[in-house]
C-alpha cells in the first residue's frame, strides 16, 4: 500500500489532529507541518511500519496476520505525521514509538478479550463435566443451563461469546465459491426453467377435457383423495382413477410437444 492509497482510503485519518500518545512531543498539535511534508514524512516511513510490523508479528504470529499489523501501523503513522512538531527529535524516533505502540495496544486488547473467552471456556466445562458425571450421559442445553442457574437464552448467548477469536485475512477468508458466500437464491437459468415448466404446463392443462383437468387438479393441486373425487363428480373410485391414468397420458404428450 502506498501513501496516495491510504490517503484516498482513510481521508478522515490523513486529515484529523490525534489525541496525544505514548511518545508524542510536547504541545505536538500547534504549529503542525505543512501538507506537502506531512505526505513526505509517511511516504518516506512506510518502510519502518513494515519493519516494526515484521519485528512483532514474529512474537505474536498466530494472534493477528503481518497485513493487519500494517494497517493498524499506517494508521498510527498517519496520526503521528498530522501531530509531529520538529523539535529538535527526528520524526523516525517519534514514529517509530507511535506505530510499535499502536500495534501492541491492538494486541493487548485482542489478548484481553481472549483470556476472558478462555476463561468462561473452562468454566463452561467445570460445569458440564460436573453435570454429566451425575447424570452418567451427555448434558442437554435445558440441564447446563439449569445448572448455571441461567435462561436457555442466556446460556446461548455466553457461549457464543467465549467462542475462540480466529483472525483470518481478507483474501484467504473471502472466496466467492465458498458456500458461506453463495446466494441462496436459485441461479438464473434455474429460474427461467421453472418459469418455462410452469408455463408450459398450464398451456397443456389447458388443452385437457374438462373431466380430466379437474380430477388432476383436484388429485394433485388439492391433494384431494381418488375417493374424495370419486364423490365430486358422483362415479366410482376405480372411473377417477382410470380418468387420472388417461389425462397423465395425454399431459405427457402434450409436454413431449410444446418442450
Amino acid at each position: 500500500m502506498n501513501a496516495i492509497t491510504f490517503f484516498h482510503t482513510h481521508p478522515d485519518i490523513a486529515r484529523r489532529d490525534s489525541p496525544p500518545r505514548r511518545g508524542q512531543a510536547p504541545d505536538a498539535t500547534a504549529d503542525n507541518i505543512a501538507e506537502p511534508d506531512r505526505h513526505r514524512l509517511i511516504r518516506d516511513h512506510m518502510a519502518l511500519v513494515a519493519r516494526i510490523a515484521a519485528q512483532v508479528h514474529r512474537r505474536c504470529s498466530a494472534s493477528i496476520e503481518r497485513a493487519d499489523l500494517v494497517q493498524i501501523g499506517m494508521t498510527a503513522l498517519v496520526e503521528a505525521a498530522n501531530a509531529y512538531r520538529d523539535c529538535g527529535h527526528a520524526f523516525s524516533s517519534y514514529a517509530g514509538l507511535r506505530v510499535r505502540g499502536a500495534m501492541i495496544d491492538h494486541l493487548r486488547r485482542s489478548s484481553g478479550a481472549a483470556r476472558s473467552a478462555a476463561r468462561q471456556r473452562r468454566d463452561f466445562a467445570a460445569t458440564r463435566h460436573a453435570v454429566e458425571a451425575g447424570l452418567g450421559r451427555p448434558a442437554t442445553v435445558l440441564e447446563m443451563a439449569d445448572a448455571m442457574g441461567i435462561p436457555v437464552a442466556e446460556y446461548h448467548k455466553r457461549v457464543a461469546a467465549c467462542q475462540p477469536i480466529t483472525h483470518l485475512a481478507i483474501d484467504s477468508a473471502y472466496d466467492d465459491r465458498a458456500p458461506s458466500f453463495a446466494d441462496k437464491a436459485p441461479a438464473v437459468e434455474e429460474q427461467i426453467t421453472e418459469a418455462q415448466r410452469a408455463a408450459c404446463l398450464r398451456g397443456a392443462m389447458a388443452q385437457l377435457p374438462e373431466r380430466e383437468a379437474l380430477v388432476l387438479d383436484l388429485y394433485f393441486a388439492h391433494g384431494r383423495s381418488l375417493d374424495d373425487i370419486a364423490r365430486h363428480l358422483g362415479v366410482g373410485a376405480a372411473r377417477v382413477c382410470q380418468i387420472k391414468r388417461e389425462a397423465l397420458l395425454r399431459l405427457r404428450g402434450l409436454l413431449a410437444g410444446l418442450v
